[in-house]
């Protein structure tokens, strides 16, 4: 299943989280639609990046393997300015999701 960590500061400022236990931040199941390169994923948020900045996200590898092969590493330039991720509506567990390029 494809989940993503968002930045700190995102997550850490996020309506309703009170700062005690992020496993209680209601962030945590709220979706993304994360597109790089021609190739869109639905990623859930499950977690904080401490080493995120503000917009940064932190892929799983199932995920990241939609956009490239996990020896890639980093989404880098030139494409990275091409990252666009937006909000989706509705809340929950996402179903198992594959991709076919």
């Amino acid at each position: 299943m494809p989940v993503v960590a968002v930045g700190y500061q995102l997550f850490d400022n996020w309506p309703g989280y009170a700062g005690l236990n992020p496993n209680l931040n209601p962030i945590c199941g709220h979706h993304l639609n994360i597109t790089w390169g021609g190739r869109s994923v639905i990623a859930e948020v499950t977690d904080r990046c401490p080493g995120c900045g503000e917009r940064d996200l932190d892929l799983s590898k199932a995920a990241f393997e939609v956009f490239q092969p996990l020896s890639t590493g980093v989404l880098e330039a030139p494409k990275n300015e091409d990252i666009v991720w937006t909000w989706v509506n509705g809340y929950g567990r996402l179903p198992e999701m594959s991709f076919t390029p």
